[in-house]
């Protein structure tokens, strides 16, 4: 069962990524700036799930949105139950950090790269749990729970010399948002600038992730 603070995290993500509301976040916004002009995107984040879910039942009932919808168990949220991994693939493998830690193989880096940094920062982190959401007539989504290395600066955070990058595995960053999907990075020993310092060797994803330890069929199985 997750916590409400982990479920509001985790609604808010999925919401905030989700494409095909974009038009829902414009209107909220325009609703929250004509009560009040301050601190909109605060309320924004803190209020968009509860508004959503008004707004798409609404529409349920007067027949413009049809409750097998993606858009209508998007609104409604998932169930705070969820299921946790140590593993996910489909053309690649992820683990979490404590799955790996007794195995000679690592699977648990991710990254994120930023969209809206001017310097081009992107983000690394180590996997902590992998987390499957379940909606209304079996869709799913997944979401990985992250702890993230500060690269904030480049001198302490973040070494590129051209060839490789090197990232500092002292320095959280982030720590209040953890939940993300993620391209996965392995972290190798950095010899050259030793301590916490390790070398990113990015890896490309060669499909969709599921989880390996249930079996279904694939016309079974629907996501978002």
């Amino acid at each position: 069962m997750l916590s409400q603070m982990e479920f509001d995290k985790i609604q808010w993500y999925i919401l905030h990524n989700s494409s095909e509301i974009d038009d829902y976040h414009i209107m909220h916004k325009e609703e929250l700036t004509q009560e009040n002009p301050l601190n909109v995107e605060k309320k924004h984040e803190a209020e968009l799930a509860s508004w959503f879910k008004d707004r798409v039942t609404t529409l349920c009932k007067n027949g413009s949105v049809g409750p097998k919808d993606d858009l209508y168990a998007l609104g409604l949220g998932p169930d705070k139950r969820v299921a946790k991994y140590s593993g996910i693939m489909k053309g690649i493998r992820f683990h979490t950090l404590e799955h790996n830690q007794h195995r000679s193989m690592q699977n648990n880096g991710v990254m994120v790269e930023s969209e809206h940094n001017s310097d081009d920062v992107n983000f690394y982190g180590i996997l902590q749990e992998i987390i499957e959401l379940d909606y209304l007539h079996g869709k799913r989504a997944y979401v990985f729970k992250c702890d993230w290395w500060d690269v904030s600066e480049k001198r302490n955070g973040i070494r590129d010399d051209g060839k490789s990058g090197s990232v500092n595995f002292s320095r959280k960053w982030y720590v209040d948002q953890p939940f993300v999907l993620a391209s996965q990075v392995f972290y190798i020993d950095d010899i050259k600038n030793g301590g916490y310092w390790k070398i990113v060797q990015r890896v490309q994803p060669r499909n969709l992730y599921n989880i390996p330890e249930i079996e279904q069929k694939e016309d079974e199985e629907q996501r978002f």
